[in-house]
């Protein structure tokens, strides 16, 4: 899931349910009996509840000063300062 959520090109208003079920049978070459919708639902449940990032301290913006806890949250800041940067190059 992850992998599609991530390879499968920007969405600006985000994901709807039914084309990020076709973008799964078509990424992995699944048939919508092996993969089914209500799968799909309980795996985006799950994600949420246990992904680092989906429920993480990271949800608002890091205070530059504050020192990172782990190296994930190192690398999270990293990545959202280049995404912030990639936005404002957009935005100039």
């Amino acid at each position: 899931m992850m992998e599609v959520l991530l390879h499968s090109g920007t969405h600006i208003h985000g994901w709807r349910t039914a084309p990020l079920h076709q973008a799964s049978l078509t990424a992995f070459a699944l048939t919508p009996s092996a993969y089914t919708l209500t799968q799909l639902r309980y795996d985006l449940r799950k994600m949420t509840g246990h992904s680092p990032l989906a429920n993480s301290l990271f949800r608002h913006p890091p205070t530059p000063d504050w020192p990172s806890a782990t190296p994930l949250e190192t690398a999270y800041r990293k990545a959202d300062t280049s995404i912030q940067q990639v936005l404002d190059l957009l935005a100039a």
